[in-house]
């Protein structure tokens, strides 16, 4: 039971960076009607679940180098002030990626507990959105 609750803060991420995702590629498309929105959603789970699927290895490795939880109630923690983030800027508009926001929130975590940021990994993440 506990082990669920906690595992809904990464569903409630899951839902926060497809939401995100939904309205940034298919939201004109739906808004005008060229698409349905049965049919938009579908496409965006599908190329969503492929796209995790086929290319997350690299993502993963990078990650792994700044993440530092102990608990797994702070990742309940993490993955829940991610999502109401990525969810408030979706609300209001604003462009986000949900990458830029967990890199971000992982530096801000690993400060607010005085545990080392891997700088140069920071660096080369940043360099990779730049180019």
């Amino acid at each position: 039971m506990i082990t669920g609750i906690f595992l809904s803060g990464g569903l409630l991420l899951a839902w926060a960076f497809g939401r995100n995702n939904f309205s940034n590629v298919f939201g004109s498309a739906v808004g005008t009607g060229i698409l349905s929105f049965r049919l938009s959603a579908f496409l965006t789970a599908l190329f969503l679940l492929v796209g995790a699927l086929l290319n997350s290895a690299g993502t993963s490795e990078t990650m792994i180098h700044l993440i530092h939880f102990d608990f797994l109630s702070e990742v309940f923690w993490f993955s829940s002030i991610v999502a109401l983030m990525m969810l408030f800027l979706t609300r209001w508009g604003i462009p986000a990626s949900v990458a830029q926001l967990s890199v971000g929130g992982l530096v801000g975590w690993n400060l607010a507990l005085k545990t080392p940021v891997v700088w140069p990994q920071i660096g080369h993440i940043v360099a990779g959105w730049l180019y």
